[in-house]
C-alpha cells in the first residue's frame, strides 16, 4: 500500500473505531496498539530503505 492509499483509508478506520468504542475491550485496545506500532515500524523501515536507495548505498 502506498501512503496515499493509507491516508484514504484512515478516516474510515477512525470512524469504525469511534463507533465501536463502547464495544472494545482492553484486549482489543492492546491488539490495536500493537497493530499500529507494527505498521509504524514497517513504514519507518520502508522509508529508511528508500532513503538508502536514493543515496546509492543500497
Amino acid at each position: 500500500m502506498g501512503i496515499a492509499q493509507i491516508a484514504d483509508v484512515l478516516p474510515q478506520v477512525s470512524d469504525a473505531i469511534s463507533q465501536a468504542n463502547g464495544h472494545l475491550t482492553s484486549g482489543s485496545a492492546v491488539r490495536m496498539g500493537i497493530g499500529v506500532t507494527l505498521v509504524a515500524i514497517a513504514i519507518f523501515i520502508a522509508w529508511a530503505q528508500i532513503r538508502r536507495h536514493q543515496a546509492g548505498t543500497l
